[in-house]
């Protein structure tokens, strides 16, 4: 190690496994401010996202499936009642969430419960995408993963706190579902429609930065370390919620 006070100082090579360990650990993860030099929140930051890429794959498993075989959307077409039981599934899980939290920081039921949502979610997005063309679909998820990923990033070197809008987003959203469903009953306007649809995806890109900034930290609203799971639901329902409503705007049906 080289001596700061005297230059002239002979220098000594550090241990190889010291060299390795703070390569990785001075990564990209410290480039981010929230997160510089703060090792148990990038340790954080890695389990949240090692997790949520494996309920993306688990996802995107189940919508190739759901996109390339016939003898899948047949089934899907049969047995109509899995994909109401997929969203109960999903919804009661968000309500355990509110009610229950404390079982999604104790391990293994926050590991059980994440799994039970992102199959009961995949299930639901794999029903929906049956229905679209295979380069719709393709198309979608490539604009989502574009976004996700620009979205992310600047959610990391913003310097504008964008989780002190949650109550907003939150009534942001909850409005936009209550219009689509009065206009569906009392005036079904295609126009009208794709204007919520894309309201939706405003809400939800929003809700993304929000969310990883609030797993980054140093927010207004930030995840305590054991809400990994929580981080994870938080991303992962963002993801999809973009995905499935620009498929909407975007993708054609199959004939």
């Amino acid at each position: 190690m080289q001596t700061a006070s005297n230059p002239c100082a002979p220098k000594a090579s550090p241990p190889s496994i010291d060299v390795s360990s703070n390569s990785e650990s001075k990564g990209c993860l410290d480039c981010v401010p929230a997160i510089r030099d703060n090792n148990e929140r990038q340790g954080f930051v890695r389990k949240v996202y090692a997790l949520l890429f494996i309920q993306l794959g688990i996802t995107t498993i189940l919508v190739a499936v759901g996109v390339l075989s016939e003898s899948y959307r047949n089934f899907v077409r049969e047995h109509q009642w899995l994909y109401i039981v997929s969203i109960v599934i999903t919804a009661a899980i968000c309500i355990m969430l509110i009610c229950f939290y404390k079982w999604f920081k104790a391990v293994p039921y926050n590991y059980i419960l994440l799994f039970v949502f992102v199959t009961a979610q995949s299930y639901s997005v794999s029903v929906i995408t049956s229905y679209y063309e295979p380069s719709s679909v393709l198309i979608s998820a490539s604009i989502t993963l574009a976004m996700s990923f620009t979205l992310s990033v600047y959610a990391c070197f913003t310097k504008n706190d964008f989780t002190k809008w949650y109550s907003g987003l939150f009534w942001a959203l909850l409005g936009a579902f209550i219009a689509s469903i009065i206009f569906l009953i009392f005036y079904p306007s295609r126009i009208i429609l794709i204007i919520i649809t894309f309201f939706v995806v405003v809400v939800a890109s929003i809700y993304l930065i929000a969310d990883t900034q609030a797993i980054m930290g140093g927010h207004r609203y930030s995840l305590s370390l054991d809400d990994y799971v929580l981080g994870v639901i938080l991303l992962y329902t963002d993801i999809i919620m973009i995905f499935v409503n620009l498929l909407n705007l975007i993708g054609k049906r199959r004939s």
